[in-house]
């Protein structure tokens, strides 16, 4: 889960929101330690981005070598911004991500779902003075 959310940190969508919004569900019902990245994951995000970069314009790399980011000793603020400026650019990989978000927002919503059915059967009030059940009249 936290490789999902460091390669979608400075994602956006079409209508110009974010991929993950961790104020909304099932974000926001995660525990922090299975979606907080730590800061040397993001830095080293910031390399394979880079290196996906200028794998992609080789030139790149040649025309500013002195932009090559060194993120070890950056702020984990200046690692977050470096990451949002330059998100995982257009073209499958992109497409691939949101798909993956998506997916998990699904199988979000049928789990609770389930957990809401399950615990309708478990919450049905008694009738009576005992419950109905087959265990308690064989008691008797």
């Amino acid at each position: 889960m936290r490789a999902l959310v460091i390669l979608c940190h400075g994602l956006l969508r079409d209508d110009g929101t974010s991929a993950i919004d961790f104020a909304k569900l099932p974000w926001s019902q995660m525990k922090r330690s299975v979606i907080r990245p730590k800061a040397d994951e993001l830095k080293a995000e910031i390399i394979r981005r880079w290196n996906v970069i200028c794998a992609g314009t080789p030139t790149a790399l040649n025309q500013a070598p002195k932009a090559n980011p060194r993120p070890k000793q950056w702020s984990l603020q200046k690692v977050q911004k470096w990451l949002e400026e330059n998100p995982i650019g257009t073209g499958f990989g992109r497409e691939f991500l949101l798909a993956a978000v998506d997916e998990r927002l699904v199988i979000a919503e049928k789990a609770a779902k389930e957990t809401e059915e399950e615990s309708n059967l478990f919450n049905k009030r008694w009738i009576g003075k005992e419950p109905n059940s087959p265990a308690h009249s064989c008691a008797n």
